[in-house]
């Protein structure tokens, strides 16, 4: 599906350098190290602790700390999964290129997929997603058109080309919009499996209420 590349890669690209894990993970690990040190003085100082007792406590801080943290990402996981459940039609029209792909991927998890992957954005050879149902990997192509444009038999093409590049037994075309008459002759001689925007909205309407 990757359309109009240049700019949402870049757009999204600078967004995502803006908060890199890495950058993060360091400003946590200055502040963590020197809270340690800090919490090791107080305690070895002001309370006259021994060593060892020292030690013991800032494991035990260790441990709590760790407690808040995993629980703070449990709980952020959940959220940004229901703020995904939640988007209207309208906006996953809306979503850029990456966006649409990480939707659709939680989508076909919830559809019974396992192992749901999206593919690099440069040399995806058709194949924007990957996943395995009912024991044949699948290659997706992802088309996120508006409802007045229709998918052409390119898009047939392209995800074939993915299901031989990932491998993969069987193939899928999902769309916000719907196919033309040539793309449904293909698929059905090619056996790939058409998404149109109406099955994608009762996909869609199934996710909101699970």
């Amino acid at each position: 599906m990757r359309y109009k590349r240049t700019y949402y890669r870049h757009w999204y690209l600078r967004r995502s350098a803006r908060f890199a894990p890495s950058t993060a993970f360091s400003s946590v690990q200055i502040v963590g190290g020197a809270t340690l040190i800090l919490l090791f003085v107080y305690l070895t100082y002001q309370f006259g602790f021994s060593l060892q007792m020292a030690v013991m406590l800032i494991f035990l801080f260790l441990a709590i700390l760790l407690g808040i943290i995993t629980a703070v990402g449990i709980w952020l996981m959940y959220r940004r999964s229901m703020r995904w459940r939640a988007l209207e039609v309208s906006q996953i029209d809306a979503l850029l290129g990456i966006e649409f792909e990480n939707y659709l991927a939680g989508l076909l998890k919830f559809k019974g997929f396992r192992q749901v992957m999206v593919t690099p954005p440069e040399g995806d050879y058709g194949a924007d997603l990957t996943g395995y149902l009912d024991g044949k990997k699948y290659a997706v192509q992802a088309k996120q058109y508006n409802s007045w444009k229709k998918v052409g038999v390119e898009a047939i093409y392209q995800v074939l080309g993915g299901e031989k590049k990932y491998d993969c037994q069987a193939t899928m075309v999902i769309t916000t919009s719907y196919y033309t008459e040539q793309a449904k002759i293909l698929a059905e001689k090619s056996k790939t499996e058409l998404i149109d925007r109406d099955i994608l909205l009762d996909w869609i309407s199934e996710y909101v209420r699970k």
